[in-house]
C-alpha cells in the first residue's frame, strides 16, 4: 500500500489523501511490528545474539543519532558515565532504549534528558531522566498491568519485556 501510495503522491503531489492513506498505512505497520514484537518477547524468541555491548559507546551513539536526526527541541546532557559492558542481544537493548528516549522527546516540550550509566553491585545502571510533565497517577497508570495489556501501549510493554529478557529491572519514577 505504501509503495503504491508513493507513486501516486508521485503522480498527484496535490492530492491530501493520499497522505492520509500514507500516515493510516505507516500506523497500521507500527502496531503490526508492536505486535509481533511481543509475540515474539512472549514466546522466547526474544533474544536473537547475544554479544558483548559496550553500553556507553552505545548510549553515546544513539543520542547523537537522535540529535542529528528529530526536528524537535531537546537536548541531552551526559551526566555521569562509567566504561560499562553487558551481555545481550544489541538490537533488543537499542530499541527499549531508544523508546525511552523517543517516548520523552516526542510527549514533552523542551525537554531536557540526563542520562547516566553506572554499575551497581554486578549490574549496570542506565537511568534517563527529563523534564518532562508526566503526573505522578499517570506514572503509576503505566506501571500497572492493565496499561500493558492495552494494545495501544506497545512501547512500555516491550520495554518491560526487553528488560525482563535480559535479566534487569526497570524502575519508573516521579519527581516533582
Amino acid at each position: 500500500i505504501s509503495a503504491y501510495t508513493q507513486k501516486l503522491s508521485d503522480e498527484l503531489p496535490e492530492h491530501k489523501s493520499l497522505k492520509v492513506i500514507e500516515s493510516n498505512t505507516q500506523s497500521i505497520t507500527r502496531i503490526l511490528d508492536g505486535l509481533n514484537m511481543v509475540y515474539r518477547l512472549e514466546s522466547g524468541e526474544g533474544i536473537a545474539k547475544v554479544s558483548k555491548i559496550d553500553l556507553e559507546a552505545l548510549l553515546r551513539d544513539m543520542s547523537i543519532a537522535l540529535l542529528n536526526s528529530i526536528e524537535r527541541d531537546f537536548t541531552i546532557e551526559f551526566v555521569h558515565f562509567e566504561r560499562l559492558s553487558i551481555d545481550g542481544d544489541k538490537n533488543l537493548i537499542e530499541r527499549a532504549i531508544r523508546n525511552v528516549l523517543l517516548n520523552s522527546i516526542y510527549h514533552n516540550d523542551q525537554v531536557a534528558i540526563k542520562i547516566s550509566l553506572t554499575k551497581s553491585g554486578k549490574s549496570a545502571c542506565v537511568t534517563i531522566e527529563d523534564n518532562g510533565g508526566i503526573s505522578k497517577e499517570k506514572l503509576e497508570e503505566i506501571d500497572s498491568s492493565d496499561y500493558l495489556n492495552n494494545h495501544a501501549n506497545f512501547g512500555i510493554s516491550i520495554l518491560k519485556r526487553i528488560v525482563a529478557l535480559h535479566e534487569g529491572t526497570l524502575e519508573l519514577s516521579y519527581n516533582n
